[in-house]
C-alpha cells in the first residue's frame, strides 16, 4: 500500500557500470532500494560501491538510503541479513533430479499438455502482464504495486516477462537479469486456471532452462513473507541465501 501514496516516487538512477532503482518518501528523503522496494539490490557491478551510493544520495538529496542486496558489498558497514532462496543452476538432469517429488509430478503434467512459453520485454510486455494481474485482484492474498510501477520497470534492458500461455495467458512473472550470474524472481501471477493447471511450475522450469542455456549460475527466487510460499520455493532445490540489507 505504501507504493500508492502521492508522497513516494518510484526512480531509475543509472550510472556507467550499475542502476539503482529506488523508492524514494519525498516527504523525510529516505530511499529503499531493490526493485521498488523488494531485495533486487543494484544491478550491474558498481566499481567502487561506497562511492557509487555516495553519489545516489548526493544527486538525488536523500537523507537515508537503504539496500537490498543479494551478495555482500564492501561498503563498511554491517548489514542486517535476511533469508532468500537460491537455486544453483548445474544442468538440465541436475535441477530436475533436486525438484521435489511433487515438483516432479506436477512438472510432467505441465509438460506434457499444450503449454507455450513466450518472453518479451518492453511496454506490451508490461500491458500484457497488467492484463493478467486484473484477472487475479479478488485474490486477497496478493498485494498489488500501481500499474505505472510495471511500465517503469519493463523500460529497463536487465527486465523480461515470462509468459505461460494455453488459449489464454495463465501464468506470467517479471524476471531480472542482476548480473551475468543472477537471474531473480521479481514479481508472479497465476489466472484461476493457471493454478489449476500448474502453469507457474511450467514457467519457474522454463526459466531454469534459461538460466542454463544463457550461462547463469543462480536462480534467486527471493525472500518468503509466508512459511508455505517458502516451502515452495526450497521445492525447487532451492537453498537459504543471505540477503544483505544496508542503512547508508
Amino acid at each position: 500500500e505504501a507504493l500508492k501514496m502521492p508522497w513516494n516516487k518510484n526512480i531509475i538512477f543509472e550510472d556507467k557500470d550499475a542502476v539503482l532503482t529506488l523508492q524514494l518518501n519525498v516527504l523525510n528523503r529516505k530511499a529503499y532500494s531493490g526493485p521498488w522496494g523488494s531485495h533486487g539490490g543494484p544491478l550491474g557491478n558498481p566499481e567502487n560501491p561506497s562511492e557509487f551510493f555516495s553519489k545516489v544520495k548526493k544527486s538525488l538529496k536523500i537523507r537515508e538510503l537503504t539496500i537490498y542486496s543479494p551478495r555482500y558489498i564492501e561498503t563498511g558497514i554491517k548489514p542486517e541479513i535476511k533469508n532468500a532462496i537460491l537455486i544453483p543452476l548445474m544442468d538440465k538432469d541436475h535441477n530436475f533430479k533436486i525438484l521435489s517429488e511433487n515438483r516432479k509430478r506436477n512438472l510432467k503434467k505441465t509438460l506434457n499438455s499444450n503449454l507455450e512459453l513466450d518472453i518479451m520485454q518492453g511496454k506490451n510486455a508490461a500491458i500484457r502482464y497488467l492484463r493478467l494481474l486484473k484477472k487475479s485482484r479478488n485474490r486477497k492474498f496478493y498485494s498489488f504495486h500501481p500499474s505505472p510501477l510495471f511500465k517503469k520497470i519493463a523500460t529497463l534492458k536487465e527486465t523480461f516477462f515470462f509468459f505461460c500461455k494455453g488459449k489464454e495467458d495463465l501464468s506470467a512473472i517479471l524476471l531480472l537479469k542482476l548480473n551475468s550470474d543472477t537471474l531473480y524472481f521479481w514479481h508472479g501471477v497465476s489466472s484461476e486456471k493457471g493454478l489449476e493447471n500448474h502453469a507457474m511450475d511450467f514457467i519457474h522450469w522454463q526459466v531454469i532452462l534459461y538460466g542454463l542455456k544463457e550461462g547463469f549460475k543462480e536462480y534467486n527466487m527471493g525472500t518468503s513473507p509466508t512459511e508455505s510460499l517458502e516451502q515452495y520455493k526450497k521445492s525447487w532445490g532451492g537453498v537459504l541465501k543471505p540477503i544483505y540489507v544496508y542503512t547508508v
